[in-house]
Protein backbone atom coordinates (compact mmCIF):
# COMPACT_ATOMS: atom_id res chain seq x y z
CA UNK A 1 0.00 0.00 0.00
CA UNK A 2 1.21 3.36 -0.66
CA UNK A 3 1.89 6.02 1.82
CA UNK A 4 -0.65 7.88 0.56
CA UNK A 5 -3.08 5.64 0.52
CA UNK A 6 -2.32 4.61 3.90
CA UNK A 7 -2.65 8.23 5.22
CA UNK A 8 -6.24 7.95 3.62
CA UNK A 9 -7.38 4.66 5.50
CA UNK A 10 -5.58 6.04 9.00
CA UNK A 11 -7.48 9.46 8.86
CA UNK A 12 -11.04 7.20 7.61
CA UNK A 13 -10.02 4.76 10.92
CA UNK A 14 -9.87 8.17 13.16
CA UNK A 15 -12.88 9.78 11.93
CA UNK A 16 -14.76 6.25 12.33
CA UNK A 17 -13.64 6.50 15.81
CA UNK A 18 -14.44 10.16 16.64
CA UNK A 19 -17.93 9.18 14.96
CA UNK A 20 -18.25 5.80 17.35
CA UNK A 21 -17.14 8.12 20.84
CA UNK A 22 -19.44 10.90 19.60
CA UNK A 23 -22.20 8.38 19.54
CA UNK A 24 -21.40 6.49 22.46
CA UNK A 25 -21.58 9.80 24.85
CA UNK A 26 -25.57 10.42 22.80
CA UNK A 27 -26.30 6.79 23.32
CA UNK A 28 -25.60 7.60 26.98
CA UNK A 29 -27.52 11.09 27.68
CA UNK A 30 -30.58 9.38 25.65
CA UNK A 31 -30.69 6.48 28.15
CA UNK A 32 -30.58 8.81 30.67
CA UNK A 33 -27.37 7.60 32.50
CA UNK A 34 -26.02 9.63 35.42
CA UNK A 35 -23.35 12.16 33.98
CA UNK A 36 -21.11 11.11 37.09
CA UNK A 37 -21.40 7.46 36.31
CA UNK A 38 -20.81 7.91 32.65
CA UNK A 39 -18.05 9.84 32.75
CA UNK A 40 -16.66 7.84 35.65
CA UNK A 41 -17.30 4.22 33.02
CA UNK A 42 -15.81 6.81 29.89
CA UNK A 43 -13.12 7.36 31.72
CA UNK A 44 -12.28 3.88 32.74
CA UNK A 45 -12.40 2.61 29.13
CA UNK A 46 -10.80 5.84 27.80
CA UNK A 47 -7.57 4.92 30.30
CA UNK A 48 -8.03 0.98 29.58
CA UNK A 49 -7.46 1.87 25.68
CA UNK A 50 -5.10 4.65 26.22
CA UNK A 51 -2.75 2.16 28.11
CA UNK A 52 -2.88 -1.00 26.25
CA UNK A 53 -2.79 0.71 23.08
CA UNK A 54 0.40 2.29 24.25
CA UNK A 55 1.97 -0.70 25.70
CA UNK A 56 0.89 -3.08 23.05
CA UNK A 57 2.07 -0.68 19.93
CA UNK A 58 5.65 0.02 21.65
CA UNK A 59 5.99 -3.82 21.70
CA UNK A 60 6.13 -4.85 18.75
CA UNK A 61 8.86 -6.37 18.29
CA UNK A 62 7.40 -8.93 21.39
CA UNK A 63 4.45 -9.54 19.33
CA UNK A 64 5.44 -13.12 19.00
CA UNK A 65 6.43 -13.69 22.44
CA UNK A 66 3.81 -15.86 24.64
CA UNK A 67 5.24 -14.29 27.59
CA UNK A 68 4.83 -10.95 26.37
CA UNK A 69 1.18 -11.68 25.92
CA UNK A 70 0.65 -12.86 29.34
CA UNK A 71 2.26 -10.24 30.94
CA UNK A 72 0.08 -7.70 29.47
CA UNK A 73 -3.05 -10.23 30.19
CA UNK A 74 -1.89 -10.29 33.89
CA UNK A 75 -1.64 -6.32 34.01
CA UNK A 76 -5.07 -5.79 32.27
CA UNK A 77 -6.91 -7.79 34.48
CA UNK A 78 -4.89 -5.93 37.61
CA UNK A 79 -6.36 -2.89 35.63
CA UNK A 80 -9.52 -3.59 35.38
CA UNK A 81 -9.90 -5.03 39.16
CA UNK A 82 -7.91 -1.94 40.71
CA UNK A 83 -10.28 0.36 38.73
CA UNK A 84 -13.21 -2.15 39.51
CA UNK A 85 -12.27 -1.45 43.49
CA UNK A 86 -12.35 2.49 43.25
CA UNK A 87 -15.48 2.21 41.73
CA UNK A 88 -16.92 -0.08 44.27
CA UNK A 89 -15.67 2.36 46.85
CA UNK A 90 -17.03 5.22 44.91
CA UNK A 91 -13.61 6.61 44.88
CA UNK A 92 -13.87 10.25 43.11
CA UNK A 93 -11.86 9.82 39.56
CA UNK A 94 -11.21 13.09 38.31
CA UNK A 95 -9.61 13.51 35.26
CA UNK A 96 -6.69 14.58 36.92
CA UNK A 97 -6.37 11.11 38.91
CA UNK A 98 -7.20 9.02 35.88
CA UNK A 99 -4.49 10.70 33.71
CA UNK A 100 -1.80 10.07 37.08
CA UNK A 101 -3.46 5.84 37.39
CA UNK A 102 -2.61 5.81 33.41
CA UNK A 103 0.91 7.40 33.66
CA UNK A 104 1.91 5.63 36.51
CA UNK A 105 0.56 2.44 34.63
CA UNK A 106 2.25 2.81 31.50
CA UNK A 107 5.56 3.55 33.51
CA UNK A 108 4.78 0.57 35.05
CA UNK A 109 4.30 -1.76 32.21
CA UNK A 110 7.45 -0.35 30.84
CA UNK A 111 9.70 -0.90 33.43
CA UNK A 112 7.85 -4.78 33.78
CA UNK A 113 8.62 -4.80 29.66
CA UNK A 114 12.29 -4.16 30.41
CA UNK A 115 12.81 -6.19 33.50
CA UNK A 116 11.24 -9.90 31.75
CA UNK A 117 12.78 -9.46 28.44
CA UNK A 118 16.14 -7.49 28.92
CA UNK A 119 18.80 -9.49 27.31
CA UNK A 120 21.21 -11.70 29.48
Amino acid sequence: MRIAQKRVVDYGIYILTSFVVVGIIFLGYALGVPRDEFMRWFGLIGATLVIFSFAISESRTLWSEKTFWILISVVFFVHCGLFATLEIAKVNLTGFKIMVICFAEISLLSMLRALVFRKH
